[in-house]
């Protein structure tokens, strides 16, 4: 049996007996420093990853510096760039100041000048205004006498182209036994305006028909050759036939049809009818005589 009677003596048993200082180590530990190598092994295992996981991030940083810098090259460059522009930007807007001045003169001449404009308009807006009150009247004069001419030419041609309308109009409407009722000189019979007055107050016929007949250029009254039949012919005669002388004739006619309660024709003679008043003529049942003109017209004269 070995006996112990110091620590010197402990120290060289568990040299000469190394299997026992497991068990030396698990009465004198406690476990949490027995599991200490298995901790440092572990902690040095965390400690080595974080040490590969910081290099990689350290070299992911380097990287981006290594483009950072290569950008902010980039970017000094763009500056100088800039402030170069800005100088000539600047010299630009110098210059800009200088014509922006000179435009700003050149506008207050025009406003002067245009102000003298306005005046000058509204002078002439006086003057045209007055130019058209003038040319009003003098339209006015003109369509007065334009009337005129044109009522005296219309008697006149009735007048001068009496014996001509009467032969034409007996000759085209093959009348014979004819009489003139209304003519150059011959006033509506007192019992012929009887006779519409005696209609109009039956309501045969519209008031102040008899007047309305009177006003005709002639009304002649006879048979026609073709049936034997008597027949008023109502002649509206101007030297350019117009729609008024289509209307008038027809009206006048259509007067003496419902007094009379025999046939009437509508008859229109002049020097010249358009295409249209032709037209309206033949769609209104209106027979037209044109006579050679007595005269050719000046150029621009109706």
């Amino acid at each position: 049996m070995t006996t112990i009677n110091d620590i010197s003596d402990l120290a060289r048993i568990l040299q000469e007996r190394p299997e026992w200082l497991s068990t030396i180590r698990g009465l004198v530990l406690t476990e949490e420093v027995l599991r200490l190598p298995e901790t440092m092994a572990s902690l040095t295992k965390t400690v080595d990853e974080l040490a590969r996981q910081t290099a990689e991030q350290f070299r992911i940083v380097n990287e981006r510096l290594g483009r950072l810098e290569t950008d902010v090259g980039g970017l000094k460059a763009d500056v100088a760039d800039l402030k170069s522009d800005m100088a000539e930007v600047k010299a630009d807007v110098g210059d800009l100041k200088s014509d922006m001045a000179e435009v700003k003169a050149d506008v207050a001449d025009l406003k002067s000048d245009m102000a003298e404009v306005k005046t000058d308009v509204g002078d002439l807006k006086s003057d045209v205004g007055s130019l058209k009150t003038e040319q009003t009247r003098t339209n006015r004069r003109l369509d007065r006498i334009e009337s005129q001419l044109g009522a005296v030419r219309g008697d006149v041609f009735e007048i001068t182209a009496a014996r001509k309308i009467l032969p034409s109009v007996i000759q085209q409407m093959g009348l014979y036994h004819c009489d003139t009722i209304v003519g150059p000189g011959i006033n509506l019979a007192q019992d012929r305006i009887n006779d519409i007055r005696q209609a109009e107050q039956a309501g045969t016929v519209e008031r102040s028909s008899d007047q309305e007949v009177g006003l005709a250029d002639m009304v002649l009254y006879g048979r026609q050759s073709s049936d034997n039949e008597p027949i008023w012919v109502v002649i509206e005669a101007s030297a350019r036939i117009d729609e008024h002388d289509i209307i008038r004739a027809r009206h006048r006619a259509d007067i003496l049809a419902a007094v009379y309660h025999e046939n009437s024709a509508p008859v229109v003679v002049g020097e010249s009818i358009d295409d249209r008043d032709q037209t309206r003529a033949t769609e209104t049942g209106v027979t037209v005589i044109t006579l050679r003109p007595r005269y050719r017209p000046a150029e621009g004269e109706n």
